[in-house]
């Protein structure tokens, strides 16, 4: 049995325990937010962001949810879209769908449901977390790009990093 985390935004999240048949999911969760958010991601197998490709802002850009997901080592079932998808290709850590029909959601729950892909998605998210996705390495680009913009070289313990004079 998976523990799937159903992630439809940030107010609103599910925790569904699923056999390989999508109509037995049975809510367990419901409006998860803070740190109950966490302890449910913490709980899970697998988090499901079911995103809407209708929403403009999606094609656009990657949901909190995937880096709550990589920080949890938790693999992530999507559709394929916006930056999900090349993040989810790229490191490989989870199962990406069209348009996340009921038939393709089934599917992806049944790919998981081999403990082997389980655990090849898991040690993924926890590669791409460790490698690139956590707030060292956003720390370390953020000051390079204010570096960039500024003119000037920039470092974590330089006076500059914390707004001294220089």
């Amino acid at each position: 049995m998976l523990i799937v985390l159903y992630a439809v935004g940030y107010f609103e999240s599910r925790a569904l325990s699923v056999e390989t048949n999508v109509a037995d999911a049975q809510d367990i969760l419901y409006g998860s937010v803070g740190s109950r958010l966490q302890a449910a991601t913490a709980a899970c197998d697998v988090i499901y962001y079911n995103l809407d490709p209708y929403y403009a802002e999606n094609h656009l850009s990657c949901p909190n949810n995937l880096f709550l997901a990589l920080a949890a080592g938790k693999p992530l079932l999507s559709i394929d879209l916006g930056e999900i998808g090349p993040i989810v290709r790229r490191w490989e850590c989870g199962y990406l769908m069209k348009s996340g029909t009921s038939e393709e959601i089934a599917a992806g729950l049944e790919w998981f449901s081999d403990p082997a892909n389980l655990q090849r998605a898991r040690e993924a998210a926890q590669r791409a977390c460790r490698e690139q996705y956590n707030s060292e390495h956003a720390e370390r680009k953020l000051l390079e790009t204010y570096g960039k913009l500024c003119g000037r070289a920039t470092s974590r313990s330089g006076p500059r990093a914390r707004g001294e004079a220089g």
